[in-house]
């Protein structure tokens, strides 16, 4: 089973880690997405590792359901900065 973050080390990744820095959020956007994707796809591994091959019906389901969230993720984090991103003609 995956290990959930304590409450410790939640507190060691600081303001810095999840706060806004600098007025853009745009990092916060992305490492949100990666580290959500990761645990997705992590947890899609130890899936198909404790119930077996790939060829298991239902487990490929559950696996390919949560790699499918994890590129949902990515996606919508790259669609937020994008749209939090000033217009070309603003930045010039």
């Amino acid at each position: 089973m995956l290990e959930r973050p304590t409450e410790a080390s939640r507190a060691s990744d600081g303001p810095t880690r999840f706060g806004r820095i600098g007025g853009t959020n745009r990092l916060l956007h992305e490492e949100f997405a990666d580290r959500v994707a990761e645990r997705l796809e992590a947890a899609a591994g130890e899936l198909e590792g404790d119930d077996g091959p790939v060829g298991n019906y239902p487990t490929a389901i559950r696996a390919r359901m949560l790699r499918l969230a994890a590129d949902v993720a990515l996606q919508e984090a790259a669609t937020v900065s994008e749209e939090e991103s000033p217009p070309p003609m603003a930045q010039a």
